[in-house]
């Protein structure tokens, strides 16, 4: 009898989690995520150099982690729309990407140094934008949290062009990371 109490326990749990709006949050946002990203690990011989990732940062992507942030860390209304009003206009301004690297050789992965081996391109139809690496600044917990497939060993950064994101709509994009060690390439789809 005990036992039959705990399958009902359990299936009940089971389902309110699952059909929580948090979860399906979460579930939507690792898909959207998934379908702006990638990764490539590169190496010399069997020598690892870097691992690098990157995620467009779209406009869904952004409202979305701002939604579960919200649930997760309790904010309130008017800090919510203040953020949401912080994204919207820097979406005006600028096209980001979420960008992860580990390196076995930690100076090939400082992508923020002045002394960095990586430029970053941007290639939006016959356009070209310079980007410029920013070390991202919140908990990595809720980093780890949101990423699908989020190396813990990376180093997060934000990577900015300025070019609008919505001039990205419709356009063949193509982030480029190079260096002496390699070239990174990510098409980015449709959004």
């Amino acid at each position: 009898m005990k036992f039959k109490y705990l399958l009902i326990t359990l299936a009940f749990l089971i389902t309110s989690c699952s059909s929580s709006p948090q979860y399906k949050s979460l579930s939507l946002l690792k898909k959207s995520l998934n379908k702006h990203s990638k990764t490539k690990e590169m190496y010399s011989g069997i020598s690892h150099i870097i691992t690098i990732s990157s995620y467009l940062l779209s406009p869904e992507i952004q409202r979305r982690t701002l939604d579960l942030k919200k649930d997760w860390l309790g904010m309130s209304q008017e800090t919510f729309q203040k953020k949401l009003g912080d994204i919207n206009f820097s979406m005006k301004e600028r096209a980001t990407f979420l960008v992860t690297a580990y390196a076995s050789n930690h100076v090939h992965g400082n992508l923020d140094k002045k002394s960095s081996v990586w430029k970053a391109t941007l290639f939006v139809g016959n356009k070209r934008y310079e980007g410029t690496f920013q070390t991202y600044k919140e908990p990595n917990e809720i980093l780890k949290r949101i990423m699908p497939n989020l190396n813990s060993f990376a180093d997060p950064y934000l990577l900015s062009f300025k070019t609008p994101i919505e001039k990205l709509r419709g356009q063949k994009v193509t982030l480029v990371l190079s260096s002496a060690l390699g070239q990174y390439k990510h098409l980015v789809t449709s959004f």
